[in-house]
């Protein structure tokens, strides 16, 4: 599957999602720019997510932004890593199974301490 989301990171605390649409659309359409944000400052943390209709056009702004230059400071651009399996799940999900598992975990734990005090 070709890759359509690339990592943006080196950001100016001044660049905006914006200006990194205006920056990347050039390159083809996109879907989604995001900035996360630092829990404690409210800013962004110097990188940025974007994708693209297109893998196609990833590839093409990959090749064109990275080590390139906005607001003074030079762009690292890579394609974003495919995420893990479940990634998207709710952290509710997989409840019952973790609680299966520590309830077989507390099992084996009493029947070695059952035979550790025999």
């Amino acid at each position: 599957m070709a890759r359509r989301s690339l990592y943006v990171g080196g950001l100016d605390p001044q660049v905006t999602e914006e200006i990194l649409w205006a920056a990347f659309i050039p390159f083809g359409d996109l879907l989604d720019v995001s900035m996360p944000l630092d829990n404690e400052t409210q800013q962004h943390r110097g990188f940025a997510f974007i994708e693209f209709e297109l893998p196609e056009d990833a590839a093409s702004a990959k090749e064109n932004m990275d080590d390139s230059e906005l607001f003074g400071r030079r762009l690292r651009v890579a394609y974003t890593r495919p995420s893990s399996v479940g990634a998207g799940k709710p952290l509710w999900a997989d409840t019952d199974e973790w609680l299966a598992y520590q309830e077989k975990e507390k099992e084996e734990n009493a029947k070695t301490e059952d035979t550790k005090s025999s």
